[in-house]
């Protein structure tokens, strides 16, 4: 018997996605720079690209944002500066336009009620920073209502090892439990793999 369910955040819960394509827009308005699928596109990969390096400890969570600004600003002909800048930037430019413009899915409610309708508890196991996933969670009016929140930051480690999973289990009693994903992005697939020898089954609805 199923005891927990513990969901993925971005793209399952959140709207990453489109939270960040309309951020992009609007920081980019401010410097009189139309947002064009070409440069839609440079931008998810270089999130892609140093995200990554960030999860696997090649940089800081810092460093990784000033890494996808170096890789996009000449893109829009904007000076890259120095580390200082960079920071600046990322954080008064793309990163306040990305939270004026959070949004989750439309099924959220009606789907944590239905599964805490069974009696079954929740949680969030998220890649990720703890404060950014969290101030998420907040703005959508679920980090009361999920339970415990489990970030890769938090953990230590990023999915899609075994040991991110297992490191959760004692904080719900052992239970057997069910891993909600939603999301199609690169990392799910060898996610599930890894969710499989533990006590999980993993959930791939299409989003």
């Amino acid at each position: 018997m199923v005891s927990a369910v513990v969901f993925d955040l971005d793209g399952t819960l959140f709207d990453h996605s489109s939270s960040a394509r309309r951020g992009l827009r609007q920081w980019l308005a401010g410097l009189d720079v139309v947002l064009t699928n070409e440069l839609a596109s440079a931008w998810f990969e270089a999130e892609e690209r140093h995200v990554t390096s960030w999860r696997e400890g090649v940089v800081s969570w810092a460093e990784q944002r000033r890494r996808r600004l170096r890789d996009f600003l000449p893109l829009i002909g904007v000076p890259v500066g120095t580390a200082d800048d960079l920071d600046e930037a990322f954080v008064a430019g793309y990163l306040l336009a990305y939270e004026r413009n959070w949004a989750g899915y439309d099924d959220v409610d009606a789907a944590l009620n239905a599964v805490h309708g069974c009696g079954v508890v929740t949680a969030m196991l998220t890649n990720g920073a703890q404060e950014q996933q969290e101030a998420k969670l907040a703005h959508l009016g679920l980090l009361g209502r999920m339970g415990p929140v489990f970030t890769a930051e938090g953990l230590g480690v990023a999915k899609p090892p075994f040991t991110w999973f297992a490191r959760t289990w004692p904080c719900l009693q052992g239970g057997r439990c069910t891993w909600a994903t939603i999301t199609r992005s690169t990392s799910w697939q060898p996610a599930l793999r890894a969710a499989r020898p533990c006590i999980w089954t993993g959930s791939v609805p299409d989003r």
